[in-house]
């Protein structure tokens, strides 16, 4: 089955400061604010999104524990920080994420940024949805189950 989703369909969201997020795929729809079941698709990634940050906006610095990401950055330029390091980044630039460290990023250029994003649960191991659904269950009911 293929599935596509599309920028100017799915529904924008501002997160980490006045930064707007669309959410395209994901593995879970309660960690998404794309609702569309088709986009709940993904086996071994946590989500794929479209980050828009407008001229003179900064995308807070926040960090995600046993969760890394990748960063294209399609058009515009700006800063990106991760722990104490900066470095400035521009179209066609590719930027790594590692788990548990603060990143961020700055538009500090004159257009909006735009940066594809890629994130990973690196400590999760590789389930089905029918799997996920049976541990939530299991959760919630605090039983064992047979997996």
């Amino acid at each position: 089955m293929i599935r596509i989703q599309s920028k100017d369909k799915v529904q924008v969201v501002p997160k980490h400061g006045e930064a707007l997020y669309r959410d395209f795929f994901c593995a879970l729809l309660e960690e998404s604010s794309n609702k569309d079941p088709e986009s709940e698709c993904l086996q071994t990634m946590w989500k794929c999104w479209l980050t828009t940050v407008p001229p003179g906006v900064e995308l807070k610095p926040h960090v995600h524990e046993n969760h890394e990401q990748i960063y294209y950055i399609i058009k515009g330029s700006g800063t990106i920080s991760v722990g104490e390091e900066k470095a400035k980044v521009k179209e066609g630039d590719c930027i790594y994420l590692p788990s548990d460290i603060p990143h961020g990023f700055t538009n500090d250029g004159k257009e909006e940024v735009e940066i594809f994003c890629v994130g990973a649960n690196i400590f999760r191991p590789w389930m089905s949805k029918s799997v996920r659904e049976k541990l939530k269950k299991a959760e919630q009911t605090n039983m064992l189950i047979k997996i």
